[in-house]
């Protein structure tokens, strides 16, 4: 249901920049970037990205924008917490694929929102849009990312991609990261 709201609200605000990168908070830039550096293999770049969404010490109010950009880079951060280990970074691009497509897929199922423990509260109505929007565009961001390096894998092994992902998932398993083999198509 709640993904059936952001997309409905990603919709209604599309004529605001609800696609366009612009529009999108520093914490949502910094996530997506954080992914792109996991793809490259890029420490540095993760850590970066990992700095920016660090949790601030100050304990905003209940149900204000500063307590919805707090769970959000909460959030954010724990998808990309499990990304940021120089194991999996120095290892095999397919293996690294393997695991984000895994980690992605937990990380959003346990990313929390304010917004259910606020829904009593007045004028905190566009804050949820606001913050399922930062969410879906960045679900989709780390989506499309996904799918460019699937289809990119697919066009550099053609029909043994998916023994190298196989291959790829082994391996994690060897090294005791626990990630399912995902078998995308897209």
């Amino acid at each position: 249901m709640r993904w059936i709201i952001g997309a409905a609200a990603c919709a209604v605000l599309g004529l605001v920049g609800c696609n366009a990168s612009s529009a999108l908070s520093d914490d949502t830039k910094a996530f997506t970037a954080g992914v792109a550096a996991f793809k490259a293999g890029d420490r540095t770049a993760l850590d970066t990205a990992m700095t920016t969404l660090k949790v601030r010490s100050d304990d905003p109010a209940p149900c204000s924008p500063e307590a919805f950009a707090a769970a959000r880079r909460s959030a954010f951060r724990q998808i990309l917490e499990p990304l940021d280990r120089s194991a999996i970074l120095s290892m095999p691009e397919e293996a690294r694929f393997v695991f984000l497509s895994g980690a992605i897929g937990r990380g959003v199922e346990d990313a929390a929102s304010p917004a259910q423990a606020c829904k009593d509260q007045k004028d905190v109505g566009l804050l949820a849009v606001q913050d399922t929007v930062e969410r879906v565009a960045a679900l989709k961001a780390v989506i499309e990312t996904t799918k460019s390096w699937h289809e990119a894998l697919a066009a550099r092994h053609g029909k043994q991609l998916d023994a190298r992902l196989m291959a790829a998932a082994r391996m994690l398993a060897a090294n005791h990261f626990d990630v399912g083999y995902l078998q995308l198509r897209y």
